[in-house]
């Protein structure tokens, strides 16, 4: 599977690789967390503890009953 689908590609020519110089944009590596990304996981976490909250004030206020 691995050399079937993951290895194969167009032959590159011969170079010295990224140790000496570092990869084009195009090719960057990133982190994968952006601006945007926390906002969401954010307003989610807020969203939860919300609920949270709801869900044991409902259970207290039903016991009470």
């Amino acid at each position: 599977m691995v050399n079937t689908f993951a290895v194969r590609g167009a032959p590159v020519p011969s170079h010295d690789g990224t140790v000496f110089d570092p990869d084009p944009l195009p090719c960057a590596v990133d982190d994968g967390w952006r601006r945007h990304d926390h906002r969401v996981i954010g307003r989610g976490a807020a969203a939860a503890a919300g609920l949270a909250a709801l869900a044991i004030a409902a259970k207290v206020l039903g016991r009470r009953r």
